[in-house]
């Protein structure tokens, strides 16, 4: 059991952080997810970018044989 008065500390910080600051509490509420799923889609498209631009080195174009100079044909 605790001792009487040992979670007041704990609420009063806990009610402080959730109660209404101003409006920027509510800003980071929208900002944080908005921010976190950009960045997540920022690294994502660098991600498939690179992938599309190695896939694009490596492929060899069938009617030139692997021959990228078409004046040799």
């Amino acid at each position: 059991m605790t001792a009487p008065g040992t979670l007041v500390p704990v609420t009063l910080t806990a009610g402080w952080l959730v109660a209404h600051q101003g409006g920027w509490d509510e800003l980071l509420f929208v900002l944080v997810p908005i921010s976190l799923f950009g960045g997540l889609l920022a690294i994502a498209n660098k991600r498939a970018s690179t992938a599309q631009a190695e896939r694009d080195a490596v492929e060899v174009d069938p009617d030139t044989d692997g021959d990228s100079d078409p004046a040799t044909e």
